[in-house]
């Protein structure tokens, strides 16, 4: 089993050009470090490094065994830094995971309000969907998670508050054949390649029945699956790809893409319901409680300006 300062030289290794300069980094001799190497491969029976006149060069092996200490060591330096913030004055750090849209739309926003009311606490968030979040909170790794479902809010392993509920509304360029209708459906959206998060829990696509709508469906929802769609907004202005997201999303970003609007879909139905999410039998912490307060604030100020489905106030 490698230790881990082994698995450190190996990182200083994979960085390094030259053994050199792997010394140089590692604070070791030339000799100290080669030596090091060596008795790492024995140890595991591998060769992770060759030797070459002009530098290093990682084997498969090496490639293999450096991607997972790499993973390794950064767990153990967010460790270092959750230890070192606990044992600071910052012991009421609020831990959190947040939804990427969520992230990009409302963060910045609920932070900066969150500093306001509590300039003494830290907030440590990690940005992350359902799936991996939902392990992050049964580990215990965050307390709170604010985002977007696909199951059952009704799972008794966790608390949900509702947040808001958005609508899921369709972007183009202003161009586009579609726009040019008097009438849009859902029907006619699918005959063009889809941009947009992972779409299978999205209902809006559940009144197509046809076996050509199906397949079509098929071929285009999702064309490809993305963390943020709306990165891919320049391609709308050249391409006839149709970009799917929520409202909120669009509001915060419209003003710098003039070329683009949204779809008037006259079935359009889907919506993308927003909770935060603890432990059952988790009770938030009075920080933690003023973190979700910021983000309903933040929420507020941002929505104002539209007319939401369901908001949820909150206190």
């Amino acid at each position: 089993m490698l230790t881990i300062k082994e698995l450190r030289y190996l990182r200083v290794l994979a960085h390094s050009s030259t053994m050199s300069e792997a010394a140089s980094r590692s604070g070791l001799t030339v000799s100290a470090i080669s030596q090091s190497l060596s008795q790492i491969e024995e140890k595991i029976g591998l060769q992770l490094f060759v030797r070459r006149r002009n530098g290093l060069e990682m084997t498969r092996f090496g490639v293999s065994i450096l991607e997972r200490a790499g993973r390794i060591l950064g767990e153990l330096d967010k460790l270092a830094i959750d230890i070192e913030a606990l044992q600071s004055e910052h012991v009421d750090a609020v831990r959190y995971a947040i939804g990427p849209s969520l992230a990009d739309v409302l963060q910045v926003d609920a932070l900066t309000d969150f500093s306001r009311v509590c300039p003494g606490s830290v907030p440590r968030f990690r940005v992350k969907f359902w799936d991996d979040a939902e392990k992050s909170l049964l580990r215990g790794d965050v307390d709170l998670f604010i985002g977007g479902f696909s199951r059952d809010v009704n799972d008794s392993r966790y608390h949900w508050e509702a947040f808001y509920k958005d609508r899921v509304i369709t972007l183009a360029r202003r161009d586009h054949p579609l726009m040019k209708q008097s009438t849009v459906s859902i029907r006619d959206v699918i005959h063009y390649p889809v941009l947009s998060h992972d779409t299978r829990h999205f209902v809006i696509w559940r009144g197509l029945e046809m076996v050509g709508d199906l397949e079509l469906m098929e071929r285009n929802v999702p064309a490809s699956v993305i963390d943020n769609p709306l990165e891919m907004l320049p391609l709308l202005k050249t391409t006839d790809h149709i970009l799917l997201t929520t409202t909120a999303n669009w509001l915060k970003i419209k003003a710098d893409y003039p070329d683009v609007d949204a779809l008037p879909v006259e079935d359009m139905r889907g919506t993308a319901n927003m909770y935060f999410v603890s432990r059952s039998g988790y009770d938030l912490s009075e920080t933690e409680q003023q973190l979700v307060h910021s983000f309903r604030r933040a929420a507020r100020a941002l929505f104002a300006r539209i007319d939401f489905h369901s908001i949820d106030e909150g206190p």
